[in-house]
């Protein structure tokens, strides 16, 4: 008699929910770092590494030089731009979008509203004194609180755990420098793939648009004087480049 097995049910991936657009480099400053700036070589490295991250996934890109990446969050699609840059690959990349999917119940409706936007659980501890930043922050963006819970939470008096859902658009552009500004360094956000869930709406970040120098050149602490009211910026005296801030 043969014996009978029990096979275990696998634990399903989640599904891709940003991407991002990635061109060769053809800016000023191509070829001064790095010595892979082909589009032919940048596509075969990506797709020989989606053959082992399996949360990635590789589709054309709108022209025949770029392809589409999508990953599971910007820290995911983070980590691999940064292992190309490390090993030579000099890159274009566009700004993150969601990954969104048509909607079966509202197909009649024109543009995203016929959509299905990936949702993503976020759970918040921080200090109760800047929970109400957090707070305002993610409902500008789109996101519903589900539950408050004041207590130490293994860190002391004074904590608070909240738990949210937000779109993960909602999140691109918050967790690399707002937050920890709203936090002052004290606190932690994770966030876990929830479902996908009809089109929220439009988010509100703040931003308005880049400070983008004109020429390619060095930084001086007079020129960025003036500019100081205008945006925050993000390099410093002495930098060469043409990305400087945002407002």
């Amino acid at each position: 008699m043969e014996p009978k097995f029990t096979f275990l049910q696998t634990t399903p991936i989640d599904p891709p929910t940003i991407s991002v657009y990635i061109y060769p480099n053809d800016s000023p400053l191509a070829g001064k770092e790095g010595n892979k700036l082909t589009s032919q070589l940048i596509r075969e490295r990506i797709l020989k590494e989606a053959q082992t991250n399996v949360a990635l996934k590789v589709l054309p890109g709108p022209t025949a030089e770029s392809v589409e990446v999508r990953g599971r969050g910007v820290l995911h699609l983070g980590v691999l731009l940064e292992t190309l840059r490390r090993e030579g690959f000099e890159l274009t990349v566009g700004p993150p979008k969601a990954v969104m999917i048509p909607n079966p119940e509202a197909s009649d409706r024109p543009g995203k509203s016929g959509m299905l936007e990936p949702i993503e659980e976020c759970t918040i501890i921080v200090k109760e004194d800047v929970a109400g930043t957090v707070v305002q922050k993610l409902t500008m963006r789109k996101g519903t609180m589900i539950s408050y819970d004041s207590g130490s939470h293994g860190e002391g008096e004074g904590w608070v755990k909240i738990v949210m859902e937000i779109p993960s658009r909602g999140l691109i552009g918050y967790l690399a420098g707002e937050f920890k500004n709203d936090v002052h360094g004290q606190g932690t956000l994770n966030h876990i793939f929830k479902g996908y869930e009809p089109f929220k709406g439009e988010v509100d970040t703040g931003r308005r648009g880049s400070l983008i120098s004109m020429i390619n050149g060095v930084s001086s602490a007079y020129a960025m004087a003036p500019l100081q009211a205008r945006g925050t910026l993000f390099i410093h005296p002495g930098t060469q480049g043409q990305d400087i801030g945002y407002f």
